[in-house]
């Protein structure tokens, strides 16, 4: 991969929350378009499915096309695991999908923290409660895009049917994990319109291929892309990286969720 630039500033607290970016479809028609509540678009369960192989995503994310990625990582999903590597940040987040377990690693501060996926509703749950319901427009403008937002943020997705089913569920199982996390700790993103956005592909068993980001303010739209790549198998190298992971998980010091983000 190209080596990545350094992330501008503008784009430093949309990137931290943003789990497999890319996109892009063509014009809205009014028959297309329906409402979705944000009420309905919180899925809770985790239903644990195992793959008979590994696969890999790679993500490029791009704050200009004609540019290098800002931002690039890799999630590698075994049989019970998704583990998404950043190298840029340091951060190592692994999603035990048999045991519901977060594991997050800080390769930089070498340090560690588990979170149950429980205890991750819970605190979601509880924050929901305090926010005002959120309506959300969804659109199909062909067979492999999709569209989904408001009148401040928007998703506009390519889709693809992966060569097995259970790479879209374990996807989109990682996915709403993270998505959770950064809803109830640090950056704090707002989760519904992307647990939304999961939960469609989900559904559907897609991939996203290509997703856009599109945050509208009052300076005008900012845009992030980003691009994944799909791998059907995981190669030597990727396995070893495994069990230099296992090997982080025993050495670095455990610490509290909220001392492992630095909050009270």
């Amino acid at each position: 991969m190209t080596k990545p630039m350094s992330i501008p500033a503008a784009f430093r607290f949309i990137l931290s929350a943003i789990m497999f970016l890319g996109g892009g479809f063509g014009m809205l028609r009014a028959q297309d378009v329906r409402t979705v509540s944000s009420k309905s678009a919180i899925p809770t369960a985790n239903t644990f499915q195992a793959i008979p192989v590994g696969f890999r995503l790679d993500v490029d994310i791009y704050s200009d096309a004609s540019k290098p990625p800002v931002a690039q990582f890799q999630t590698l999903f075994t049989e019970h695991l998704s583990i998404e590597l950043n190298d840029q940040q340091g951060k190592v987040t692994i999603l035990d999908s048999q045991s519901q377990m977060l594991t997050l690693l800080n390769t930089h501060e070498r340090k560690m923290t588990e979170i149950e996926l429980a205890s991750l509703d819970s605190m979601l749950t509880e924050l929901l409660a305090r926010t005002k319901p959120v309506e959300f427009q969804e659109s199909r403008p062909d067979p492999n895009s999709l569209l989904i937002g408001d009148a401040t943020v928007e998703y506009r997705v390519k889709t693809s049917k992966p060569s097995m089913e259970i790479m879209a569920v374990r996807y989109a199982d990682y996915a709403n994990a993270a998505t959770k996390l950064a809803a109830v700790f640090p950056p704090y993103k707002p989760p519904q319109l992307r647990m939304k956005l999961n939960q469609l592909l989900l559904d559907e068993r897609l991939l996203p291929m290509e997703l856009k980001l599109v945050t509208r303010t009052s300076s005008g739209a900012q845009e992030l892309t980003a691009r994944m790549l799909k791998k059907d198998s995981l190669s030597e190298e990727d396995r070893k990286e495994l069990q230099l992971i296992q090997g982080w998980k025993n050495q670095f010091a455990f610490v509290r969720a909220t001392d492992f983000f630095g909050v009270k």
